[in-house]
């Protein structure tokens, strides 16, 4: 049976500095909405699982305008931000995580397996993000943040895209999502497919747990329990 396997980007295949993060979605913020005043993210709100234009809402929300109001701001959002991912974004401030690329060979041979991405990062970020580790050459196809606000609205787009490619030949019940938040596994479920947690990004493999994963990792180093699980 053919398998598609849907990888998250962040804290699951790579890490970018998380004070270049979060240093420049608030640069975009303040020249999007026009501010000079400084603001700092607040301590309780985490980026993991949200999408870019999720991110970008809330935190102009928290900021006190509303959603009506800076949803047409949108495209200048995403124009800004991609100006700094490619700027910013090398081998230096992105790293890959540990057994990702051995994990990701033995897949790419597989002819049994299709690899995609669901990321809520841009469709532009994303590549931006694998391309220093030519990363970009696992993935075909993906399903992004550009793609949709809410992150559980991406697995039917990813779905369609691989069989657009493959003839048609997947379903949910072949999918499985990989990624490292409870918002990877709470997608997951709302579309009835596998879900694999690695505690690799910013939850603990306990608060994975609680959130009752398929398979939890504490990384892709483990490949064999991976590869068992994906092929039963």
């Amino acid at each position: 049976m053919h398998q598609l396997l849907l990888f998250d980007i962040d804290g699951t295949i790579l890490k970018v500095q998380r004070e270049l993060t979060h240093r420049l979605v608030i640069e975009v913020i303040n020249e999007v909405l026009a501010r000079e005043e400084e603001f700092s993210i607040p301590e309780t709100y985490r980026f993991h699982g949200r999408t870019d234009h999720a991110i970008f809402l809330d935190l102009c929300e928290f900021l006190g305008h509303s959603r009506d109001r800076v949803e047409p701001l949108i495209p200048t959002f995403e124009h800004s931000l991609m100006g700094r991912w490619n700027a910013y974004l090398n081998s230096t401030t992105v790293s890959i995580l540990p057994g990702v690329v051995s994990l990701l060979d033995v897949l790419h041979d597989d002819e049994s397996i299709t690899l995609g991405l669901l990321t809520g990062n841009l469709v532009g970020g994303a590549r931006a993000k694998l391309e220093p580790h030519n990363m970009n050459r696992y993935f075909r196809f993906g399903a992004f943040g550009s793609d949709a606000v809410d992150r559980n609205d991406l697995p039917p787009i990813a779905l369609q895209r691989a069989n657009e490619l493959n003839g048609n030949r997947f379903s949910f019940d072949h999918a499985v999502i990989i990624g490292d938040s409870n918002r990877d596994i709470e997608c997951a479920k709302a579309w009835g497919i596998r879900s694999v947690a690695v505690a690799t990004g910013g939850l603990s493999a306990d608060e994975l747990r609680a959130h009752e994963p398929d398979l939890l990792l504490e990384s892709l180093e483990d490949r064999e329990a991976f590869l068992n699980f994906v092929r039963r």
